[in-house]
């Protein structure tokens, strides 16, 4: 009837699958004693046919099923070829023995296999299973992973699986974004108004919430500034905003290009005043007072103010006494006195091996 059939709906049950093709007469001969082996009810047995050729040597569609179906008089489940599984035909009819963990068994022909309810269940009866691996359930919340064959979508985390539903909405914790607030959950409405919040849990905040208006691919809040975003933010989930929401604002949405990360339009994109620092998680002031992403420091670069990030002229400086000179990256802080000359000349106007009083740039420190 045009339903989709996935082979993973018989585990636990033993298939024997007739591979048929339309133009194919021993196919059409042998049909009753496929649709007699369907009928024996043989326990935990699924008996179907799969029409992988039309007349013409094509896949077969759903009229060709159908006529199969129909033509022969059979009752038992039939279904097309477009299957993604390769059966290793070799000849027609052949016949196709799956165990319950979904082993293919064996292939038959009707000259080496007669499908009658004995032969069928002799091999039933014979069949030894791959055993199945050991349930895991690292978190000893009672359910196993899912990657072990358990339903636990997070064996890490105790309060997470399919049997807990904090907040009582009928999601459990597994399918619901948030657990701990009932009007959260999958569909579930999207107030108008303010909010941060990802009220129906489909992972996109952008839905009524943040807008661009001067088309260059990055977003405001619909309700303020980012400040006002990070205070309702803070105000709503306790914490501040994740680095990817810095990532993608604009902080001019009349002005296209105006981002943060980008030169000009005065975007510290890292800062904010939330936090004790006055940056974001992960960044820190540089020499310059401007936030910078703290990975920067020791990276085995020297990031004395000429180090441009991405192309777009953001400059980074930690050439000072209180980032450490780089954390060792920068030898000496480039705009610092020179050190004692040696008499080699080799300091910035040091000729005669005394103490060098300039400044290195033709000035005098008073």
């Amino acid at each position: 009837h045009g339903d989709t059939v996935e082979l993973y709906q018989f585990y636990g049950q033993f298939l024997f699958i007739d591979l048929v093709a339309m133009w194919c007469q021993p196919c059409a001969t042998g049909a009753p004693t496929i649709q007699a082996l369907h009928d024996a009810n043989i326990p935990d047995l699924v008996v179907l046919a799969n029409v992988v050729e039309d007349q013409f040597y094509d896949p077969a569609g759903l009229d060709d099923v159908l006529d199969w179906q129909t033509t022969l008089s059979l009752t038992h489940p039939v279904v097309g070829a477009t299957s993604s599984i390769n059966w290793q035909n070799t000849g027609w009819p052949n016949y196709v023995l799956v165990g319950p963990d979904l082993r293919v068994y064996s292939y038959e022909g009707p000259f080496t296999f007669t499908p009658t309810a004995a032969n069928v269940q002799a091999f039933m009866t014979g069949y030894t299973p791959v055993p199945a691996p050991p349930l895991i359930d690292a978190d000893g919340d009672g359910y196993a992973s899912v990657a072990s064959g358990g339903v636990d979508c997070d064996d890490q985390a105790a309060a997470i699986n399919p049997g807990i539903d904090t907040d009582n909405d009928g999601f459990d914790s597994c399918i619901d974004c948030n657990d701990l607030n009932e009007n959260i959950y999958p569909d579930a409405p999207v107030p108008q108004g303010p909010t941060v919040l990802d009220w129906d849990c489909d992972d996109d905040l952008l839905d009524g919430l943040f807008e661009d208006v001067d088309g260059d691919g990055w977003y405001v809040w619909s309700y303020g500034s980012f400040s006002d975003y990070r205070e309702l933010y803070n105000e709503e989930l306790g914490t501040v905003p994740p680095l990817d929401d810095y990532y993608g604002y604009d902080c001019d949405d009349a002005v296209a290009d105006a981002v943060f990360g980008y030169a000009g339009a005065g975007c510290d994109w890292m800062a904010d005043p939330l936090s004790p620092t006055g940056c974001i998680e992960g960044a820190e002031l540089d020499c310059a007072g401007t936030c910078q992403i703290s990975g920067y420091r020791g990276d085995g670069t020297c990031d004395d103010g000429n180090k441009v990030i991405g192309g777009f002229g953001y400059t980074v400086d930690f050439n000072c006494a209180a980032s450490n000179f780089d954390d060792g990256d920068c030898s000496v802080d480039t705009a610092a006195p020179s050190n004692p000359g040696s008499g080699g000349g080799s300091p910035p106007n040091d000729t005669g091996g005394g103490l060098d009083t300039s400044n290195g740039n033709g000035t005098t420190p008073t």
